[in-house]
């Protein structure tokens, strides 16, 4: 092993778990945090760097003495924020447990919640500026799902998949949850997001940007992905898997698209195959790659 090199100056070296510096990063459920100081902690030494990198602001970090070697450069410049985060530090023996919670990767985060979310018009106006051609514009809208492990993955899977926002109707998991975040390896802090109170609103300023709206569901009308048509923007909507997504956004829908599985092999006469709601974002957003040839669909573009 190399020499851990000495700590930044500004980092707090730390080696007795009962520091009371160490209180912030004790056994804190989100509920408590969300809702006492409007806060979130952030868990892992890639996630750390993902919300360091990403600017947003940060109060406390909490890192082994390894974990800060791996990452001094993000420290650093979180340092000379005119306003810093305190960054406490603590030996790698000591890492398995801080008052016998075990804390993963080397390093803890905690992070400062916007006030409100960005409206939608403005996270629009963000994916024009980043995408100028709107033939590879990608946004995911997700609506009811509840699940903060799903809500990450699909944030994962969107940001390695070229979406470039995801919107969330007001029954989604909140993507600042600790389990949100780390399923989605940090993803939240990079993608653009807001949520929105009503999705059929959402869907009607997207109509008027030009989205096609695809329904990812099962139904008679569905097509295939790679049968839809590329030549504009494209918003997929995604729903809880019980549930599926409401008749209204169905009907909305430009087209409904499904994946074709294979027959379920379970026993009971009732079951079929499915996918999870985060594996079937994450193909149909493979599938309408801007790259990717389309097949014949001229006529589910209105």
């Amino acid at each position: 092993m190399g020499t851990i090199p000495v700590s930044l100056p500004g980092i707090e070296r730390i080696e007795d778990l009962e520091d009371p510096r160490l209180d912030p990063f004790r056994g804190i459920r989100d509920r408590e945090l969300r809702g006492r100081d409007g806060v979130f902690m952030a868990e892992s030494l890639r996630v750390v760097r993902r919300l360091l990198r990403s600017g947003r602001p940060v109060r406390e970090i909490l890192v082994t003495t390894t974990a800060a070697a791996e990452i001094d450069r993000e420290l650093s410049a979180a340092l000379d924020r005119e306003s810093p985060p305190r960054i406490v530090e603590v030996p790698d023996g000591l890492q398995e447990s801080i008052a016998g919670s075990r804390f993963h990767g080397g390093a803890l985060a905690i992070g400062v919640r916007p006030r409100r979310d960005p409206p939608l018009e403005e996270i629009l106006d963000a994916v024009e500026r980043a995408e100028p051609d709107p033939r590879r514009r990608r946004i995911v809208l997700a609506e009811g799902v509840t699940h903060p492990d799903n809500i990450g993955s699909i944030f994962r899977s969107a940001a390695c998949l070229g979406a470039h926002a995801i919107l969330l109707d007001g029954r989604c998991a909140d993507p600042l949850l600790r389990k949100a975040i780390r399923y989605s390896m940090g993803r939240v802090f990079s993608l653009p997001w807001t949520t929105v109170a009503d999705a059929s609103e959402a869907i009607g300023i997207l109509r008027r940007r030009d989205y096609l709206l695809c329904a990812a569901e099962t139904d008679a009308r569905a097509v295939p992905p790679w049968a839809i048509d590329r030549r504009r923007p494209i918003a997929i909507a995604v729903g809880a898997e019980a549930a599926g997504l409401p008749a209204a956004t169905l009907a909305a829908a430009d087209a409904v698209i499904s994946i074709p599985v294979g027959e379920s092999e379970a026993s009971e006469p009732d079951d079929v195959a499915s996918l999870n709601v985060s594996v079937a974002t994450a193909i149909v957003l493979a599938e309408l790659r801007p790259d990717r040839p389309s097949g014949e669909s001229d006529s589910l573009n209105r």
